[in-house]
């Protein structure tokens, strides 16, 4: 299935799942799993797919939460030991529920138990459900265990929620079920320079391609910058430059503290709240104003939430 399993030697408890975002949800999984770990005197692995399965199964694009380096990352934070990539193949879907369990949870990772989320399915064409792992666990001498739905402000906590609220703009929502900010990752490539020329100077950031995109318009954000390990505060505009004519979706970053050179970096925008909609303007001049205002605003969000000295 093009890729190694990690060693048996443990008997993993495996949390299984796309773990897209590693919301909330999904960190009450991992740490589900962690406790039957304690029971069974072993470790945790985060079992996940890539690409996510409704590519090849639904044949269409997903907009991911996060990339699956963040992924692997946000994983092991929420308590997992290790993690592990499938990769989401026809070989893969097209494995009986008996056999993905056998072949890859049983000889190949000697598992002691499996966590799964309230919708999980597996197999060809999703055949298997929670009692048919239940009933395969039983034969193989496995445990299994399933998490129930996070829910907040009587909202059920998913991928596909979280999606449709960074869709709509709505970036204090998803960050809420998200457990932190909704980020974007991406790199700086030289712009047109018109930030500069109007006295706002912006990164241009090219996101990694499969990642969501908030809904148009600016917001207020902070920045991370990787390779000096630090943070800033910043505004964000999501457009099309329809005061200039722009057709193509950019992000561009204005970094209120910072005027160092980010052309080639990469960054990481976390979107802290929606300031407006995207506006065409009549003249460069009252797009000069609307900027200050939202640089105004992001000042004042930030005299209230000032940034703490922290690493990603």
């Amino acid at each position: 299935m093009g890729a190694a399993a990690p060693s048996r030697a443990r008997g993993w408890v495996v949390a299984i799942g796309n773990f897209d975002g590693v919301h909330r949800g999904h960190q009450a999984l991992i740490q589900q799993a962690s406790a039957l770990a304690q029971e069974c005197q072993t470790h945790v692995l985060a079992l996940t797919f890539f690409p996510h399965p409704a590519t090849l199964l639904n044949r269409r694009a997903v907009s991911l939460l996060c990339s699956l380096e963040e992924r692997t990352v946000r994983l092991l934070e929420a308590g997992a030991d290790g993690v592990w990539v499938l990769p989401f193949d026809e070989a893969l879907a097209s494995l009986a529920p008996d056999t993905f369990v056998s072949d890859v949870l049983v000889k190949g990772l000697g598992v002691a138990g499996v966590v799964t989320g309230p919708d999980f399915r597996f197999g060809q064409g999703g055949a298997g459900n929670l009692d048919t792992l239940a009933s395969l666990g039983h034969r193989y001498g496995f445990q299994v265990r399933q998490c129930a739905a996070a829910v907040l402000d009587g909202i059920r906590i998913s991928s596909t929620g979280i999606r449709q609220q960074v869709s709509a703009g709505k970036v204090e929502l998803a960050s809420s079920h998200l457990g932190r900010p909704f980020q974007v990752d991406g790199t700086v490539q030289p712009g047109d320079r018109r930030g500069r020329e109007l006295g706002f100077p912006t990164a241009n950031l090219v996101p990694v391609p499969e990642l969501a995109l908030p809904a148009l318009g600016v917001y207020v954000v902070d920045v991370w910058l990787p390779e000096s390990g630090t943070r800033h505060p910043g505004v964000a505009n999501v457009g099309r430059h329809p005061t200039f004519g722009g057709d193509d979706v950019l992000v561009e970053v204005h970094l209120l503290d910072a005027k160092s050179d980010l052309y080639g970096r990469p960054l990481a925008v976390r979107f802290l709240k929606r300031l407006r909609d995207e506006k065409s303007f009549e003249s460069a001049a009252e797009l000069m104003d609307a900027i200050s205002r939202d640089v105004q605003a992001a000042r004042r969000y930030f005299r209230e939430k000032p940034l703490p000295i922290q690493t990603q």
